[in-house]
Order: structure tokens, then sequence, then C-alpha cells
């Protein structure tokens, strides 16, 4: 399984299965034309969202961390404490 996302700092965001593990994600820098490693300590990764220069990286075992666009660093993660969808959005809210 291979994922792109588009993001303003980079062209894309590749999430691939390695050894049947999401094991974290590259980054594509659009100035060098190469794959950056950005993550990889984040397990077992089952959706990557992008929102307002925000990463919201959903794992298997119902973690959410959320790391900064620009800067790279993660800024918090979350654990819902149950299990979820393999699938997620990431909305604005409005107002």
């Amino acid at each position: 399984m291979l994922a792109f996302m588009a993001m303003k700092k980079y062209e894309y965001v590749l999430n691939g299965k390695i050894h049947n593990k999401n094991n974290g994600f590259l980054i594509f820098n659009k100035e060098t034309l190469e794959f950056e490693k950005l993550v990889d300590d984040v397990k077992d990764i089952s959706y990557i969202e992008s929102l307002d220069g925000y990463l919201f990286i959903l794992t298997r075992d119902s973690k959410i961390f959320i790391y900064d666009e620009n800067t790279l660093e993660q800024i918090g993660s979350i654990e819902l404490g149950w299990e979820v969808s393999h699938r997620m959005k990431v909305i604005k809210k409005k107002g």
C-alpha cells in the first residue's frame, strides 16, 4: 500500500507498508527532488491527514500524533483508548 498526500512545504508524503507494518513515512522535497525521512518512530500508521499546517497521524492502536508541517516537530499526541476506524477525516471547525 502506498498513499500520497499533497503538502505545502513538500510535494508528497509517502506512507508505505514495510514488512506488514507502517513504520513511518517519507517526504519528497521539491527543491532537492529527493525523498527525506520524516518520522520513523510512529509504528503501525493507519492514516495521515494534513490540515492548516499540521499533520495528523492515526495509528492502528488508536493513537493520534500531531506534527507541525513546517518544523516537522511533534506537537502532541492522544491515546483514544478504543478501537477506531482505519480512516479518519480531519475537518476545520467553522465559526
